[in-house]
């Protein structure tokens, strides 16, 4: 059985070992559906599905601005009236 050094801890460690057993630095990469990690691909978004966000985004936003701008001329009017702008 031939000994290496760990590439972490610099322990002797079996060259068939999966992990070293002092610091745990796995030696063999996981293979199969248990390989844990992230993947990082590259997300291709063409010009047409930003057109399709953007337009949902306006769609959404819509409604909460119209609601907003009538929140403003109602607020504004009824505070004009409590001051006694209106009729007075």
């Amino acid at each position: 059985m031939t000994l290496i050094d760990c590439p972490e801890c610099a322990t002797d460690v079996s060259e068939h070992a999966e992990r070293c057993p002092h610091c745990g630095y796995p030696f063999k990469e996981p293979s199969g559906p248990d390989k844990g990690g992230v993947v990082l691909t590259d997300i291709d978004i063409g010009f047409n599905d930003w057109a399709v966000i953007l337009l949902k985004a306006g769609l959404a936003a819509f409604p909460v601005a119209i609601i907003a701008v009538l929140l403003y001329f109602v607020l504004t009017i009824v505070g004009t009236a409590l001051v006694g702008g209106i009729g007075g």
